[in-house]
């Protein structure tokens, strides 16, 4: 997997004008669905390497779950709202975890955008 691969929620931030502000509310939904701690990330929203960096760490933490506590990965999966249909598509390989994250990237974003809409 290349660093330099854009992200599809970044191809999606380019419609909107607020892509800091969606940024903030993806990255508070990432930190209620997983317990990650990003208070101290100062959110570039014009620089593709920082959902790339987001990708990276959330692939390290999502790994480091996994090997800890298999149920707690599960349930963290399950409130994110990862199909098992989905989490079955991804390969078994170096990058599951990489690949992984995309997809919980993408799933806050479509969070994040749903509740803009209702509001």
């Amino acid at each position: 997997m290349e660093d330099s691969k854009n992200l599809s929620i970044f191809q999606g931030l380019s419609n909107y004008i607020d892509k800091k502000e969606i940024l903030t509310s993806i990255i508070a939904q990432l930190e209620k669905d997983t317990g990650l701690d990003y208070t101290q990330v100062e959110i570039d929203a014009e620089n593709p390497h920082f959902l790339q960096i987001l990708r990276k760490d959330l692939a390290n933490y999502l790994k480091k779950i996994a090997g800890q506590n298999h149920t707690r990965f599960m349930y963290m999966i399950y409130r994110v709202d990862i199909t098992q249909n989905k989490m079955n598509t991804l390969e078994m390989d170096e990058f599951y975890f990489y690949n992984l994250s995309e997809l919980v990237l993408n799933r806050m974003f479509q969070k994040t955008i749903t509740k803009r809409f209702i509001k």
